[in-house]
C-alpha cells in the first residue's frame, strides 16, 4: 500500500506559520502521526523509534487489524 509523507515547519512543504499544529500535534518533534484518509488520526509515535519502519509496519497492523 502507497503512503505519502508530509514534514509540516519552518522551510517545509507546508509551513506553520502560526504554530497551530505545534500546539495540536501531541508528539515530539521528531515524532510521527499516521492519519487515515477520513483525516482520523489512526496512531502517534511520541518521539523517534530506533526502527522507524519497523514501528510504522505495526501501527499499519494494528489499524488494519492484520497478523
Amino acid at each position: 500500500m502507497p503512503l505519502g509523507s508530509v514534514v509540516i515547519g519552518p522551510g517545509r512543504e507546508i509551513t506553520d506559520l502560526y504554530f497551530d499544529w505545534q500546539r495540536l500535534r501531541g508528539v515530539a518533534e521528531d515524532g510521527a502521526i499516521l492519519v487515515r484518509p477520513d483525516k482520523i488520526v489512526a496512531w502517534r509515535a511520541d518521539a523517534l523509534a530506533a526502527d522507524p519502519e519497523a514501528a510504522v509496519s505495526d501501527a499499519l497492523r494494528r489499524v488494519l487489524s492484520l497478523p
